[in-house]
């Protein structure tokens, strides 16, 4: 049996997936939590420049008319009320015009250059940037100091650092090796010090690491918790984790369906009831991580932004420039960076797209860099 047929069959058998590298030991509590919005995210619909006419004059069934004020004239969709208290609060800020400095309008290629981290499909590697970032942190040996919430591991995870992927919609459901008949045989069967065997103990150890926290979290839970349906739940479920085991220092999860070529919808449509569901699940993980929250940075962001015009099916195509949200505690936030740019030509004509004004791996760079204290020659390794 080979190496990765091992870990597929792991993968299957307890729905995670461990890489045979381990970590290193942690110094610190500081954590960092990357949520990739999978499908190209309008963050017009999202933070919209109320100042610009021409936002207007291009969506005329699917333009905001309605905002929450944030700040230089822009204004957040009505949707996503549950961060403003963050917004508030100075621990939320937004970066608009952020991407790729060269347009990609392809899903995969797009998702493929920013999860390794590169500045264009010509800077080729073979890792993610989050496992090259393991590679620079001091971390503890445990199972779930870097996870992902995912079946599988993503591109942005893949690399030689040991990952653990767990899927919380198998908490509830036992699987073959939760058996005891079935662990004994596989315990015995793997009970040497071979790269398999480490592998196979490091996947068990991990679920049931996990499961036990979760277990003892849900009887404990805060009778005022918040609704437990979609995003919510999952975050809610995670910032818990998070609070009772500080090695947890990166995580990633991704949320399909933003993708919004057709009936995309103005204030009460598809887009703005995800926006309000990515906006509840934030302000879960918020409230769930408690003090946690002052050691953690949170990332948010797409592939892609959309269109600057809508289309002729009340959806918006893929773009260029797209909008990445920044949360935490002890960040600066309470701000819309970036340089916005022009939105028509020399000839007073609507532009197809926002234009990339802040490239998202210097972005990332200093975001990350400065929340983890890393040296310049260390955000190179991570961001080639």
């Amino acid at each position: 049996m080979t190496r990765r047929d091992f870990l597929v069959k792991m993968a299957a058998l307890y729905g995670m997936t461990v890489l045979p590298t381990l970590a290193e030991t942690a110094k610190n509590d500081k954590s960092l939590v990357v949520i990739f919005l999978r499908g190209g995210v309008d963050g017009l619909h999202a933070v919209v420049p109320t100042f610009e006419d021409i936002y207007y004059e291009t969506r005329p069934t699917i333009a905001l008319k309605k905002t929450l004020p944030l700040i230089n004239g822009f204004g957040a969709n009505p949707a996503m009320a549950p961060l403003m208290e963050s917004w508030q609060d100075g621990d939320l800020g937004f970066v608009h015009a952020c991407g790729l400095k060269e347009a990609n309008r392809s899903h995969f290629e797009a998702q493929h250059i920013i999860e390794r981290g590169m500045a264009s499909a010509k800077n080729e590697v073979t890792d993610g940037w989050m496992n090259r970032l393991v590679s620079v942190l001091p971390y503890r040996s445990t199972p779930s100091a870097a996870l992902t919430l995912t079946p599988t591991i993503p591109e942005i995870f893949e690399g030689k650092k040991h990952v653990a992927t767990f899927d919380f919609g198998t908490i509830h459901k036992p699987i073959a090796l939760d058996k005891k008949p079935m662990q004994t045989l596989f315990d015995k069967l793997y009970n040497n010090d071979d790269v398999l065997s480490q592998m196979y103990k490091q996947a068990r150890a991990a679920r049931e690491e996990i499961l036990q926290k979760i277990k003892s979290d849900i009887a404990i839970s805060d009778p005022n918790s918040i609704s437990t349906k979609g995003f919510a739940k999952d975050a809610s479920m995670l910032g818990t984790l998070m609070r009772h085991d500080p090695t947890m220092q990166t995580v990633f999860l991704s949320i399909g369906g933003w993708d919004t070529h057709i009936n995309q919808g103005a204030e009460s449509g598809m887009l703005s009831k995800r926006l309000g569901d990515l906006a509840d699940g934030l302000a879960a993980l918020k409230k769930s991580l408690f003090d946690r929250y002052k050691y953690t940075r949170i990332v948010v962001f797409s592939e892609f932004g959309r269109t600057l015009h809508e289309n002729g099916t009340g959806g918006t195509d893929h773009g260029h420039g797209g909008l990445f949200w920044i949360m935490g505690g002890g960040y600066k936030g309470k701000t819309i960076q970036g340089t916005w740019p022009d939105l028509v030509d020399d000839n007073l004509q609507p532009l197809r797209e926002l234009q990339v004004t802040t490239s998202y791996n210097d972005l990332l760079s200093e975001v990350i860099g400065r929340h983890f204290d890393l040296s310049p020659q260390q955000r190179k390794i991570i961001f080639q």
